[in-house]
């Protein structure tokens, strides 16, 4: 005779929006709020500033990959995200961080462009 045991889990730090998937994941259950909710806010905040070009730098993790994919999607079509810049947290180096400055500094179109530094 088998039977089958289900474990709930109960995260208190998971923010991953990929874990809201019901279906994949239908025992687990969080005391924080998804990075779902951090997306939301920042689209709100470039809205209510009428920030409307903005570079994003990110964290080449899992998070950071998630949120800015999140922060596209959610966005109206009048923000543009110019010259996204994601760094790699395990193998930068104070001149990694130079370089993206650099890049955020020159590669731009706009005049009144905002870098943001989100996930």
């Amino acid at each position: 005779m088998s039977s089958i045991t289900v474990t709930t889990v109960v995260s208190y730090q998971s923010t991953s929006p990929t874990l809201s998937n019901k279906e994949k994941y239908e025992y687990f259950f969080r005391t924080v709020p998804s990075d779902v909710n951090q997306a939301k806010a920042i689209v709100e905040i470039l809205k209510a500033f009428h920030w409307t070009y903005v570079s994003v730098v990110y964290s080449d993790t899992d998070y950071g990959n998630k949120g800015y994919e999140k922060l596209q999607e959610l966005a109206p079509r009048e923000i543009c995200f110019s010259n996204p810049q994601s760094i790699n947290v395990d193998h930068f180096t104070d001149t990694d961080y130079d370089t993206v400055i650099q890049n955020l500094m020159h590669k731009t179109n706009a005049r009144g462009e905002y870098a943001l530094n989100c996930f």
